[in-house]
């Protein structure tokens, strides 16, 4: 019933938080853009937009853009090996365990009608996705706290997603383990399967398991003659063999079963197994419920972002998708470093030490405006310097490995920051040389300093 009433409670606030964090796609706005667009009217522009595209010559686009960006995560490659292959591993790990083994009961057994997770090749995929993953949260541990990248900033939100995404992995991995050597379950099964449940028949077949399944029994132990272990085996073919594969193919938790196996009658008496079901269960119900409210919302948003910069005319899209696409952008951000890292602006930033110089920092306090939160002063004030020593060369916006058109959003921003009656430089008045440079890219009467 809990287990139950749990599941429910996250999808339903995984639902309520995607509904909320999509609709304020549609609401919220990105410093000065265009204004006069309400939330009906970005909806019906923006449906409108995705049905031009498919019945266009812009599909290939679009498919294109699926594969190689999304799905290869192109762009990533071409500016780091390693943290393309951090993100391969994440991603597609994730991926596919979702698809495999959390809805393994909803899916796979559509498409195979005798899936169960304890059989290969199920067995060794889980696995292998498994650790994909923890490869790949290695290497982002591993690029965060020890290659010292220049300019890459981690925040309390990238700790959390790795902490939680190491939590699942890792306790459904022990939970694995424990379940290989654990008394309790093969008595389980037994009571499930077997035709009989007397100690004396069942032994054959409590030593087979011992011998060859890695169980730990508080009462059966080898070395087994040939005859009990003949019997066993028989028993096994009758009653077992159609769920359960050799626990060797479970290449990652059968070396960890066995290291824990001098104490697994120990773990299996104290109800360990019980105890990393539900850490697991509930690690992953937490992360589903805090999905749509964490930086691990760009699973959904950049993918989005990538396949909606692709086929956009900035010439010739209507302002109200930009003013949409914009604040999709904010989510789509992953706080990756590469814009800071290709940023002409570092100069300053070694000289003053102020973050939100650099790109990446700057989307930070960017959120926070979106989303109608108030700055501290002195945030105000570093934003306002940082926009002042933007060249506006555009490099963040060229490299972006999430499709974000980063200039934009910083003369957005500088329309904003003076709007708001911020003290301005007079590089960053609507007469200066930035802004007349992209005038053609801004509505003149949405800009300050308009005449009437």
């Amino acid at each position: 019933m809990l287990f139950t009433f749990s599941l429910y409670a996250s999808l339903t606030l995984f639902l309520v938080g995607l509904i909320y964090k999509v609709g304020t796609w549609f609401t919220r706005s990105v410093g000065f853009g265009p204004k006069r667009f309400n939330a009906p009217e970005r909806l019906y522009s923006a449906i409108k937009g995705m049905a031009g595209v498919f019945f266009s010559e812009k599909l290939s686009i679009l498919l294109r853009t699926l594969v190689v960006d999304v799905l290869l995560q192109g762009r990533t490659l071409k500016e780091d090996f390693l943290r393309w292959l951090m993100h391969m591993l994440i991603f597609w790990g994730f991926t596919l365990l979702l698809l495999m083994h959390a809805l393994g009961s909803i899916l796979m057994t559509r498409v195979f009608s005798e899936y169960y997770s304890t059989l290969n090749p199920f067995m060794f995929l889980r696995d292998l996705f498994g650790l994909m993953v923890m490869a790949g949260v290695g290497l982002a541990v591993y690029r965060r706290g020890f290659m010292k990248i220049p300019r890459l900033k981690t925040n309390a939100m990238d700790k959390v997603a790795l902490a939680l995404v190491g939590v699942i992995i890792l306790s459904g991995l022990f939970l694995e383990a424990v379940k290989i050597t654990s008394h309790s379950a093969f008595q389980g099964m037994v009571e499930e399967y077997s035709d009989s449940t007397d100690p004396e028949d069942v032994k054959p077949l409590e030593s087979y398991w011992v011998r060859n399944f890695g169980l730990v029994s508080p009462g059966v132990k080898g070395p087994f003659d040939a005859d009990t272990l003949a019997q066993g085996e028989d028993l096994h073919e009758t009653s077992c063999a159609a769920c359960h594969s050799m626990p060797q193919w479970a290449f990652t938790a059968y070396p960890l079963a066995r290291a824990v196996s001098p104490i697994a009658t120990g773990l299996d008496r104290a109800g360990v197994a019980t105890v990393l079901s539900a850490i697991h269960l509930w690690a992953c119900f937490l992360g589903l419920a805090y999905l749509p409210f964490s930086k691990m919302f760009h699973l959904i948003a950049t993918p989005i972002s990538l396949l909606a910069n692709a086929v956009m005319d900035p010439e010739r899209s209507n302002p109200a998708n930009i003013q949409t696409r914009q604040v999709m952008e904010l989510d789509a951000c992953t706080h990756c470093n590469t814009c800071s890292l290709r940023c002409s602006a570092v100069g300053a930033f070694t000289s003053i030490g102020n973050d939100c110089i650099l790109p990446s920092e700057k989307m930070v306090l960017l959120k926070k405006l979106a989303f109608r939160k108030s700055l501290s002063p002195q945030d105000a004030k570093a934003l306002m310097e940082g926009i002042y020593l933007c060249t506006s060369c555009d490099r963040c916006t060229v490299v972006c490995p999430s499709g974000i058109n980063l200039r934009d959003m910083w003369l957005n921003l500088r329309g904003e920051q003076l709007d708001q009656g911020y003290e301005a430089p007079l590089v960053l008045s609507p007469l200066s040389f930035v802004v007349g440079m992209n005038h053609k890219h801004l509505a003149s009467d949405d800009y300050p300093g308009r005449s009437e």
